[in-house]
């Protein structure tokens, strides 16, 4: 890949270790230490391509790479979607119409809060999801990663309903 021999198993002992030390370094891709996002993605594949020495690729290799891999995992190539999860928002939304029963305001919303940067709504785009949400929120933009309160309070505010309160919110996924 980009003229650079590999080691699969290296590399993803080498994702894993960069993952960590970029998130315990630069939390929220880079937000709380004032690098941009794509500067942290640039950093962490540097660290995946060149961690324990395994290789010695050049920056401009590196920033190839990133420009790269930036706009490929904003497409569907690299993600799909969990078994029977497009099934169940397609269930979700139409409840939201049955229910409504003529009134302005669905009983409920759909909402994405995700530990991510600004290239989720994007993503969900090319994915063919987007249409299925009333918001979207990623961590980057939002200044919080989950299972921060904030970012769950900035949810209930996106909803759009008067007086929502958290014990009538489903969160369903990781933290």
């Amino acid at each position: 890949m980009f003229g650079i021999s590999n080691n699969n198993n290296q590399l993803v002992a080498n994702y894993v270790q960069s993952w960590h030390k970029m998130n315990r370094l630069h939390p929220n891709f880079g937000l709380k230490t004032k690098i941009s996002y794509k500067q942290w993605w640039q950093m962490m594949i540097d660290g995946i391509f060149n961690e324990n020495g395994t290789h010695n690729t050049p920056p401009e290799k590196i920033e190839q790479m990133t420009e790269h891999f930036m706009e490929y995992f904003k497409t569907s190539v690299f993600w799909q979607h969990c078994y029977g999860s497009v099934d169940f928002l397609n269930y979700l939304k139409l409840q939201q119409h049955v229910e409504s029963n003529g009134q302005k305001q669905p009983p409920f919303k759909l909402g994405v809060i995700s530990n991510f940067d600004p290239r989720l709504d994007v993503l969900l785009r090319n994915m063919k999801i987007n249409h299925y949400f009333d918001f979207v929120l990623n961590s980057y933009d939002v200044g919080y990663m989950k299972p921060a309160q904030e970012i769950f309070d900035r949810a209930i505010k996106s909803a759009e309903i008067k007086d929502l309160k958290p014990n009538e919110c489903l969160h369903i996924g990781a933290t």
